[in-house]
């Protein structure tokens, strides 16, 4: 699927993202869902928060060896 993605922020700044992006359907599909439905889409961050967390501390992990950066 091509996408194009555009959000900007005082707080955080901007992010452009645009291209061919191969994701699995679900997944622009989920995507879509949350840009057009946010009200329901925010009980879902608690788990994405999880979710992340848990990818973040494997990837820092994967990145050491008892400490040590490999």
């Amino acid at each position: 699927m091509k996408i194009i993605y555009s959000a900007k922020s005082k707080e955080l700044g901007g992010i452009k993202m645009s291209g061919e992006i191969d994701l699995p359907l679900v997944l622009h599909q989920m995507i879509l869902w949350v840009l057009m439905h946010p009200d329901d889409a925010i009980y879902l961050a608690p788990e994405y928060e999880k979710v992340r967390a848990q990818a973040d501390d494997r990837n820092e992990a994967q990145k050491t060896h008892c400490g040590q950066d490999i």
